[in-house]
């Protein structure tokens, strides 16, 4: 299943690649990897990648470009062990907000106001803990279980 993993993992961090750009327009046109569904498939392969998500889903999260992409309440993107999302404390921040939204621009730092509104003491922590470039680098996905943020196996197979 690892392995698998591993082919579902460059799907989602490669995806313009020959293999995501055939799947995607084959059965997951209009969405991204992790909402594809089987559909009426009978191709081995996707079948087993889509099995295979649910291992990739665990250890995947978000790191923090700009943050325009990154849904606050609905994706997984804070560093802390097993559960990337924040939980919702107070709600003066929309539902659909981003994380670019929790940002201060010059000089480029976390909004400790809005943090501290929105989010407990473990969250803020967690967030504040994550650098921000002063450059605005695109949001990505990364594997979490390992240092630089690639997919490997061994930790797949750990955490299976």
């Amino acid at each position: 299943m690892s392995m698998l993993a591993k082919q579902a993992s460059r799907l989602v961090t490669k995806p313009n690649s020959l293999l995501s750009r055939v799947l995607q327009a084959r059965y997951f046109l209009n969405l991204d990897f992790f909402h594809a569904n089987l559909g009426y498939s009978l191709f081995f392969t996707w079948r087993n990648i889509l099995a295979a998500r649910q291992l990739l889903e665990v250890g995947c999260r978000w790191r923090v470009g700009d943050g325009s992409s990154i849904a606050i309440w609905h994706n997984r993107w804070v560093p802390r062990p097993y559960e990337f999302k924040p939980v919702m404390l107070r709600g003066n921040l929309s539902e659909d907000a981003s994380v670019h939204a929790l940002t201060c621009s010059s000089p480029r730092r976390w909004n400790l106001e809005l943090l501290q509104q929105n989010f407990d003491k473990e969250d803020i922590d967690s967030i504040v803990a994550i650098p921000l470039a002063r450059s605005l680098l695109t949001d990505r996905i990364i594997w979490h279980y390992s240092k630089y943020g690639r997919f490997l196996v061994i930790s797949a197979y750990i955490l299976a």
